[in-house]
């Protein structure tokens, strides 16, 4: 008989985006309007550029493997795209690995990067993957709450007291999912000091880079002992909207590099061939793209941010990056997957609860659909949220 192993068993199947994303499409078909704050895609199109390439790709003779590592203009291209935003030189020969999206990154980085029993720190709330990737990994996670509050702010006894013998990595990302709050630089400058002291490598999620609203981008490696010790890992999914090409990618210093090619290579033989041809027209074309849905992204959070202030006692710091708000909405004394399983079935709006980024009495709120949708949405989400605060007021006046 099928026994569930004991890595499955650290893994939750409930109350994640995906479910959340499930439900609400499964109301859709029955004809309900939802306003999909859950799921983290760029609404936009992929550039009309990287779609032409890779359907040339396709007609053509581009339909075989590619190099393990990637094809070589592209590996080159995003060699030269992050050595100029980070001047650094990248050797598109030992450092640029092109995944199946910055997912794969990551978890070719834990794979190949730790042995079973080997500790790795994740900076919550976060990504919620990077604690199961963790556990198929056959690593051990370990989970540091920051203060949210303006920024993303470390706290940095915690982090001390949560390293061991067995701590081996830390996991972090600027702008964060699922707050949108960035890394301070002092944060990060004692981060790194601290991640050097302990010999640690760092894997450093710069999925959202782009999507800076405030502040300028950080950069890691600018950072003393840093280039010898971090990945970085990206993807074109959020800058260019192409989340379903499912091309991402890691830049690795050099001594990690075949370790790393070697189990993308398990995993994955290459990245989709086509795919990897449309991502090196969108490097040429795409990015006057980006920054249009940069600007209008910005425009959606003010939109969002305004309806907060609204709603009676919510709490809720202001995101500078990514395209994310994470409200607490503890003052209405239920659970985040309570309150979320009112707003989808009274108001028709998706959110994700907290709980799954590693965050209680909190939800995300990705402000990923038109304009005029964040509008609409955030009115049903003031409406819900206040009559649930009126209703729990006259309650505790009783």
């Amino acid at each position: 008989m099928f026994q569930v192993t004991e890595k499955m068993k650290k893994i939750p199947f409930e109350g994640g985006i995906r479910e959340v994303l499930a439900a609400a499409e499964k109301m859709e078909r029955e004809g309900r309007k939802i306003i999909h704050f859950e799921i983290g895609r760029p609404d936009y199109d992929s550039p009309m550029e990287a779609k032409k390439a890779a359907a040339e790709a396709v007609m053509g003779d581009y339909v075989h493997y590619s190099p393990i590592p990637g094809l070589r203009e592209l590996c080159e291209g995003i060699a030269e795209w992050e050595g100029k935003k980070k001047g650094k030189t990248f050797n598109p020969d030992n450092q640029i690995i092109v995944t199946c999206g910055a997912v794969e990154a990551e978890m070719v980085s834990f794979v190949a990067l730790t042995d079973p029993g080997d500790e790795v720190l994740i900076l919550t709330p976060c990504f919620p993957a990077y604690m199961d990737q963790v556990v198929l990994a056959g690593a051990v996670p370990v989970t540091v709450p920051v203060n949210l509050g303006e920024s993303y702010a470390i706290d940095f006894d915690r982090l001390e007291k949560a390293v061991t013998p067995k701590t081996r990595m830390i996991i972090f990302n600027s702008p964060n999912n699922p707050t949108g709050a960035t890394i301070s630089e002092e944060d990060l400058d004692r981060l790194c000091e601290f991640i050097v002291k302990h010999d640690l490598i760092a894997i450093s999620d710069e999925c959202y880079e782009e999507f800076l609203y405030e502040g300028t981008p950080l950069n890691i490696l600018s950072r003393p002992g840093m280039e010898e010790r971090t990945i970085l890992a990206n993807a074109f999914s959020k800058p260019f909207s192409m989340t379903g090409w499912r091309v991402g990618y890691a830049i690795t210093p050099p001594h990690y590099y075949k370790y790393l090619c070697k189990v993308h290579q398990l995993f994955t033989t290459s990245t989709c061939t086509f795919s990897q041809k449309g991502a090196v027209e969108a490097l040429k074309s795409g990015q006057s793209q980006t920054k249009r849905m940069i600007e209008d992204f910005g425009k959606r959070r003010d939109v969002v941010l305004e309806a907060l202030e609204r709603c009676e006692g919510i709490a809720c710091n202001r995101p500078k990056g990514a395209f994310y708000v994470f409200p607490s909405i503890e003052k209405l004394g239920m659970t985040a997957l309570e309150f979320c399983s009112i707003m989808l079935e009274k108001e028709g709006v998706a959110l994700v609860p907290g709980d799954a980024f590693g965050l209680e009495k909190h939800v995300r709120i990705a402000y990923t659909c038109p304009v005029e949708a964040v509008r609409e949405g955030m009115e049903r989400f003031v409406r819900c949220y206040n009559q649930l605060y009126s209703s729990k007021e006259k309650e505790g006046s009783k």
